[in-house]
């Protein structure tokens, strides 16, 4: 709103150039009409067909008749007598269904009654129990750490993983 008012005179001579080219698109407008008019053509087609009110209306026929169609029977598939093999073969995916239905059904009763045991001990124990598990779990350290750089730097394999680490953890190329 402060844009407008402060280029208060940019916006008084946009709006007289659209009101000019509106003005001036009419006034074509008229000079088209009256020169087909002059020339005997019609504009539109009110000059054609007189104003719609003046139309012949039609008569109104009254109600047209209820007629009620009822439509013809859908037809009936009827399906071919089954064959003995198909007859086994849809049991026996039946009986496989209902198997696996009774799996599933052993499954999530199981798991509903571990999910409902009752939970025992607080924080402390459930830490301790993490932590027993940790260090249960916990890898012995590379046999040549122990003994220092010395050992570690002992064995081909160990240097060539070595340069590797560098290469990988240092500095970039680069930046060298």
């Amino acid at each position: 709103m402060n844009w407008l008012l402060d280029h208060f005179k940019i916006v008084v001579l946009l709006g007289f150039a659209v009101a000019t080219m509106v003005k001036r698109r009419s006034d074509m407008a008229a000079a088209k009409r009256e020169a087909q008019r002059a020339a005997g053509t019609p504009a539109d087609a009110k000059e054609v067909f007189g104003p719609a009110e003046a139309w012949p209306q039609a008569a109104p026929s009254g109600r047209p008749p209820l007629v009620r169609a009822v439509p013809p029977p859908l037809p009936r598939p009827t399906a071919p007598p089954a064959r003995p093999a198909e007859v086994a073969e849809r049991a026996a995916i039946l009986q496989r269904q209902l198997e696996l239905q009774e799996q599933l059904r052993r499954i999530n009763e199981s798991k509903s009654t571990i999910t409902t045991a009752p939970i025992t001990g607080g924080a402390a124990t459930t830490r301790n129990r993490v932590l027993a598990a940790q260090h249960h779990h916990h890898k012995p350290a590379h046999p040549a750490s122990k003994a220092g750089l010395t050992g570690v730097l002992r064995h081909r394999k160990d240097i060539r993983r070595a340069i590797v680490l560098r290469e990988i953890l240092g500095p970039p190329p680069g930046l060298r």
